[in-house]
């Protein structure tokens, strides 16, 4: 099992600049007692590590770097382990661990999920990918699957091929008037609506609502950076791990 050190949390507040008073303030606690105790504390507990990746709007992967066992071997649209899916999001196999189920949005759908991402019958002819997680995790998260050159950039680590899936947690709305954590996640998919894309974000102004999308295909004359008003955007996910090549 994980373990969700105090320390880890106290190393991400300090590099984000955020106080333990802030911080208190942010997971609705009385004061920054609270805030040390965790820092203290060897093994968080879930409802903790679950209220800190809900209300500063993170994935638990960000503070937890080995907390998500994502497999680094691709994984099939079928259970990789020979059981057949079940209708439960998340469910444990004889050994233990856990399986989450996770909707696949094909590249090719990527225009359709924009018009019906919002009705529950969408999801209902979705093709799963199942993941193994150390935990139940709290929140929404899609796969979406990959087209086009804009994120290629071979020999790099920053590459994405056309065709690999990604997996994304949905970054509510309400944590957008707060600066996006664009240092520790080095890939976004943003539900835009002239169409979804797959992007860095290097800047985000809190003032304006704007951000600075960037390609990682270095032929900046077909992809250069360019800004976009938050209020066009219907949705934000930030991308687990994308550097996993699991799909």
């Amino acid at each position: 099992m994980p373990e969700y050190q105090g320390e880890k949390f106290k190393e991400y507040l300090e590099k984000q600049g955020i106080s333990a008073e802030k911080a208190a303030e942010v997971l609705g606690k009385r004061s920054r007692q609270s805030i040390y105790k965790y820092f203290d504390t060897k093994n968080l507990s879930r409802e903790v590590v679950d209220n800190i990746v809900d209300k500063f709007g993170i994935s638990e992967f960000t503070i937890w770097p080995k907390s998500l066992k994502l497999e680094a071997k691709p994984l099939r649209l079928a259970d990789p382990y020979g059981f057949e899916a079940t209708n439960e999001r998340i469910y444990k196999l004889p050994d233990e661990s856990l399986i989450m189920q996770v909707p696949v949005i094909p590249f090719k759908a990527w225009g359709s999920y924009m018009r019906g991402h919002q009705d529950p019958e969408f999801y209902e002819g979705l093709d799963t990918m199942p993941v193994p997680v150390n935990a139940a995790h709290k929140g929404a998260y899609l796969i979406f699957e990959t087209g086009g050159e804009s994120m290629l950039n071979p020999g790099s680590r920053k590459c994405i091929w056309p065709g690999e899936k990604l997996i994304g947690r949905d970054l509510r709305k309400e944590h957008w008037k707060y600066k996006l954590h664009i240092n520790s996640n080095e890939c976004w998919i943003i539900v835009h609506k002239d169409g979804i894309v797959v992007k860095e974000i290097t800047h985000h102004n809190i003032d304006t609502g704007i951000i600075t999308l960037h390609s990682w295909n270095p032929d900046k004359e077909t992809y250069p950076d360019y800004d976009v008003s938050l209020e066009d955007v219907e949705q934000i996910f930030n991308v687990v791990d994308p550097f996993n090549k699991f799909g």
